[in-house]
């Protein structure tokens, strides 16, 4: 059974109590039908003073012409009353409801729609299914927090492959510079942070600065590595001259 459908059978359970009620979900069955001449009118004013009567009309409107896509795999609701005329005075109706939706059309068959989560969940409220729009909420609440999770390993990933890249770059600085010329030839503050990034090739810069002795900060440690590699491009070009 599809979500559409689960949708229409929970509505159907519900029973209104009287006569006007059942006549305002029969009118809103009817308007939703083709070649249905009673529900050729306007949409009568009782329909429009106040959210209940309005809702029941809408809910049959509905159950005899509407679907919604099962909100797992994307978020879609429609209405496809018989003709554009019908189309355009449920847009406006809708629109005195707070509810909002747009129009276009498929196969010259005009037709209503919205694709917001929380216009769909709104809609559904409004008709009194609302079982299916708590359904709906779960849903995006879950899609939002699965998304942001994504969003945080991909930036996470990134940045280990920035780090990463980093470190080879710095290390390969400093095993130039030791082959050359020898640890002696670093000062006693690039010794030690070479010393420390040449062993730790995961830590981080705020992490190698708290291992240095005493301690020196993020942009310390950066600037210090940044003289590393100053020294090892100049060595560099020295070898290239000499070769």
């Amino acid at each position: 059974m599809t979500f559409s459908q689960k949708v229409k059978n929970e509505l159907q359970k519900i029973r209104e109590a009287g006569k006007k009620y059942k006549s305002a979900l029969a009118y809103g069955i009817d308007y939703g039908l083709k070649n249905v001449g009673s529900a050729e009118s306007l949409i009568p004013d009782e329909f429009l003073n106040g959210d209940e009567m309005g809702g029941i009309f809408l809910r049959g409107v509905f159950l005899s012409c509407g679907s919604v896509n099962n909100p797992q795999k994307d978020y879609h609701l429609e209405l496809i009353p018989p003709n554009k005329e019908k189309c355009l005075e449920l847009l406006d109706f809708l629109e005195e409801q707070g509810l909002k939706m747009k129009l276009s059309s498929r196969h010259e068959q005009p037709f209503l729609y919205c694709k917001g989560s929380e216009q769909i969940i709104d809609f559904l409220t409004f008709v009194g299914a609302t079982k299916y729009s708590m359904e709906l909420m779960n849903v995006m609440i879950y899609k939002e927090i699965r998304n942001n999770v994504n969003r945080a390993v991909n930036c996470e990933s990134a940045n280990i492959e920035k780090t990463a890249f980093a470190a080879s770059k710095h290390i390969a600085d400093i095993e130039l510079i030791l082959k050359e010329k020898g640890e002696d030839f670093l000062p006693s503050k690039l010794r030690e942070v070479a010393k420390i990034r040449r062993s730790n090739v995961g830590m981080s810069l705020e992490e190698i600065g708290r291992a240095m002795n005493p301690p020196i900060s993020k942009s310390g440690v950066n600037h210090r590595l940044k003289k590393i590699s100053l020294l090892a491009e100049n060595l560099r070009k020295t070898l290239d001259v000499s070769h």
